[in-house]
C-alpha cells in the first residue's frame, strides 16, 4: 500500500486511471527488485533444497531462514497479484510457483513450525492463485500446471511427522537435562527456561 500510494500518478491522484494501467505503474516501481526476484525464482526451481540447521540440537536449534524468507514471499506475492491485474499470467503464474517450492521445501524439515511457516509461505501464493481463478486468467495449460505443484502438498502426512521430531527433541532435551553432563544440563535448563519458564521453575535445580 506504501509503495502503491508513493506513485505520484497512481490514486488517489489520478482515481480514474484504468486498473491495469495503475498496476503496470506499480509494477514499473517494483523493477528495481526483479533481478533478486530472479535469482530466487531460479534456486526455487531446483528440484530439492534445503537450509543447514543443527537438528542434532533439538529444541535448541536456531532456524533463521524463516525471517529471510517470508518478507520476498510477501513481496512475490504483492507481484503476482499486480501481474494478473495488468493481465500477464505467465509472470503471475512464475510468481505463485516461486512460492510454492519455497513453502514445499521448509516443509520438508522436521519441526512443526516448520510446517507451520510452510503453511503461512503457501498462503502468499493462494491469495494471488484464487484472484487469478476469479478473474478467469488462468488458461487450461497453466492449470495443468498448477495442478501437480498443488497436489504435491500432503500438510496432515507432515504435520504427523513434525509431531513425532518435536516430540524426540523434547525427550532428548529432558534426558539431557536430567542425566547429561553439566554443560549439557546447564545448556538444556537454559533452553527450558527460556521456552516454558512458568512451567519449569526451579525444579531442575533440584
Amino acid at each position: 500500500n506504501n509503495l502503491y500510494n508513493s506513485v505520484y500518478n497512481l490514486r488517489p491522484h489520478q482515481p480514474q486511471l484504468d486498473k491495469r494501467i495503475k498496476s503496470q505503474r506499480v509494477l514499473a516501481a517494483f523493477a528495481k527488485y526483479n533481478e533478486s526476484f530472479g535469482e530466487l525464482s531460479e534456486a526455487a526451481r531446483r528440484p530439492h533444497f534445503y537450509f543447514k540447521t543443527e537438528v542434532e540440537k533439538g529444541v535448541s536449534t536456531l532456524l533463521p531462514h524463516y525471517a529471510t524468507l517470508k518478507t520476498p514471499c510477501r513481496m512475490l506475492s504483492y507481484r503476482a497479484t499486480l501481474r494478473i491485474a495488468a493481465g500477464d499470467s505467465s509472470g503471475a503464474l512464475e510468481d505463485i510457483k516461486t512460492i510454492l517450492a519455497i513453502s514445499k521445501g521448509l516443509s520438508s524439515e522436521p519441526f512443526i513450525i516448520s510446517h507451520l511457516m510452510s503453511i503461512v509461505i503457501a498462503n502468499f501464493a493462494l491469495q494471488p492463485l484464487f484472484e487469478g481463478l476469479v478473474t478467469g486468467l488462468w488458461n487450461d495449460a497453466q492449470l495443468a500446471q498448477l495442478e501437480p505443484t498443488l497436489n504435491q502438498f500432503d500438510w496432515l502426512k507432515v504435520f504427523r511427522e513434525g509431531v513425532i521430531a518435536d516430540d524426540a527433541s523434547v525427550i532428548h532435551a529432558t534426558d539431557m537435562a536430567l542425566s547429561g553432563s553439566s554443560e549439557q544440563k546447564n545448556h538444556y535448563i537454559d533452553v527450558f527456561n527460556m521456552i516454558m519458564p512458568s512451567a519449569v521453575g526451579d525444579q531442575w535445580s533440584i
